[in-house]
């Protein structure tokens, strides 16, 4: 059995030793270990749903499983094999056939393959998923970079008036930044609240990953903090180095 059983049916005790029965026509068995939790996609019909969940999971030996609905081992075979190419299936009948002639292979796929086609759909869609993002991201990039620039550009004005009352360029450049950055980290710490508040309604949909999930934020703040420190540095840059008399007739 599985940890998940365990904690269903003894409450997280030891259940070495103990019995235990898959219905009322089944077989009493008894425990003699207890295995890792392993996760299934859940789906319906259409195999569609993004969720993984562990189920209570019963471990059976063969010799012991022939004729049991609930076990699959009546139904495949599984092979470790030490080669440097895949073996044909006539040369894997060959080779069983040495060992037991009761046991028919009528077809054999890698484990890779089987994996690979299991999650060739999760994998589709989270890749149409990322595209989204990234293009999401881009589009706030873009977004910020607009207003941001847009907003010391209309400073020109203001910036004319300080290089005319002796203001360094330098000066007007780390003062514009730093109003900049200060918006834009009062804006990453509103959408970083907002965002740990909505992205708990994913954990169901993540495997393997938390929705607080550190690397991909602190890449996304990463890139919306540049892309700031951009838009706030090119137009006070372009501002500072025209003739203070031109800004001062900007409109």
């Amino acid at each position: 059995m599985n940890g998940r059983l365990v904690h269903t049916a003894f409450s997280d005790q030891n259940p070495i030793g103990k019995r235990i029965r898959l219905g009322k026509d089944n077989t009493w068995r008894k425990i003699i270990g207890v295995a890792g939790d392993i996760r299934f996609r859940r789906g319906g019909a259409d195999r569609s749903s993004l969720e993984w969940v562990s189920s209570p999971r019963t471990y059976v030996p063969y010799s012991q499983a022939i004729g049991e609905g609930f076990s699959p081992v009546n139904r495949r075979l599984y092979f470790y094999l030490h080669a440097t190419r895949l073996p044909s299936l006539e040369e894997l009948r060959q080779q069983v056939e040495t060992l037991s002639r009761n046991v028919p292979i009528t077809d054999y796929n890698p484990l890779t393959h089987l994996i690979a086609n299991e999650q060739r759909q999760p994998r589709l869609r989270t890749t149409v998923l990322s595209a989204f993002a990234l293009l999401a991201l881009l589009l706030a990039a873009l977004g910020i970079f607009g207003v941001v620039s847009q907003s010391v550009t209309e400073r020109t004005n203001e910036i004319g008036v300080r290089l005319a009352l002796g203001a360094l360029s330098g000066q007007l450049q780390s003062m514009v930044m730093q109003q900049g950055l200060c918006i834009a980290t009062a804006g990453l710490a509103l959408g970083l609240i907002a965002s740990l508040t909505f992205l708990r309604a994913l954990s169901s949909l993540l495997y393997s990953v938390t929705p607080t999930e550190p690397v991909s934020m602190s890449v996304g703040c990463a890139v919306l903090l540049a892309v700031c420190t951009l838009g706030s540095y090119l137009p006070a840059r372009r501002a500072s180095r025209i003739d203070p008399m031109v800004a001062l007739r900007y409109e």
